[in-house]
């Protein structure tokens, strides 16, 4: 995902020659006066958009291009901000401009705010209850909201089943030689079914992807960074979906900031696998982490088999 914290990694550094000048090689940006004669800086990572750091005048933002498919997601990412903003939510980004929508070629700019701080801290304990506090009040300013948003993605049962589809097709010829593929819609299934029946209990805007690249530390607060895979969900889900970035201590300081009631250890289970198929999914888009995701299909297996009670 696209940085936006003072350690960001980016690349080489150009000089916008004025309002509306390429960007890498691309038509734009807008002709936004925070970009006239501006350092812009791409940003590494990212899925549904491409980003910029800009530095003008002694302030500094983040540029985000959507394109073709990804176009509505980065709209949602924008309403889910502005509610934020509304509520006043500290600590995330803002939308100082945009979103501006390009008929040709499809196109969707937004201009963010820069959160200050670093990311790498949610692995130390109080941070990550801390980070879970942060959670907590995202989840309870947007709960009411989510008709509101629409359309966003969904995180419910149909996705997860969609995420072990895309799994199975992606690393058919895995599945096939190691008979793992029932084992995995099994699991999937019983997963579907956790998330739906939380969903039915309320919604709220999720997160989605909290880890170590998106919460940064000022030294006082955390602060959460690209929303870009947000969507509507059950609250417990985004716990859970960081929890699959943590060790389990980590994970149930987290889970303890976050102040939910005590949550089923086997819906947890459900939830965690819910939350891998997603990830992996997501980044079996990517063909440079093919590998990667190939080589954790032995353990979403065992997952899989703790949740069904198969023990292979």
């Amino acid at each position: 995902m696209p940085g936006e914290s003072d350690d960001a990694r980016s690349g080489p550094s150009v000089t916008a020659g004025g309002a509306g000048g390429p960007v890498d090689g691309r038509p734009g940006p807008p002709t936004w006066p925070e970009l006239d004669g501006a350092a812009i800086s791409p940003l590494t990572g990212g899925l549904e958009s491409t980003a910029w750091s800009i530095d003008r005048a002694g302030s500094r933002y983040v540029l985000k291009l959507a394109t073709a498919d990804d176009i509505a997601q980065h709209l949602g990412e924008s309403r889910v901000l502005d509610a934020l903003e509304r509520a006043d939510v500290r600590r995330v980004p803002r939308v100082v401009r945009g979103p501006l929508v390009d008929a040709e070629p499809p196109g969707a700019w937004t201009l963010l705010s820069w959160v200050r701080g670093h990311s790498g801290v949610i692995d130390r304990h109080p941070h990550a209850a801390r980070v879970g506090a942060m959670l907590r009040t995202v989840h309870q300013e947007l709960a009411g909201m989510v008709e509101d948003l629409e359309p966003l993605r969904h995180y419910d049962g149909q996705h997860a089943l969609i995420c072990v589809g895309v799994l199975l097709h992606t690393f058919a010829s895995v599945v096939a030689l190691d008979g793992s593929a029932d084992v995995l819609r099994a699991g999937a299934a019983v997963a579907a079914g956790a998330v739906d029946r939380l969903w039915r209990e309320g919604v709220t805007v999720l997160h989605a992807d909290v880890h170590d690249g998106n919460v940064v530390w000022d030294g006082r607060d955390p602060g959460l960074i690209d929303f870009g895979r947000c969507g509507a969900g059950p609250g417990l889900l985004d716990v859970a979906m960081a929890q699959n970035y943590l060790d389990d201590a980590t994970g149930s300081e987290l889970a303890r900031g976050y102040a939910g009631p005590p949550a089923d250890p086997q819906l947890m289970r459900a939830l965690r696998l819910a939350a891998a198929l997603d990830n992996l999914a997501t980044l079996a888009r990517i063909p440079a982490e093919r590998a990667w995701v190939e080589a954790q299909l032995p353990r979403l297996v065992s997952r899989a088999r703790a949740v069904t009670g198969d023990a292979g």
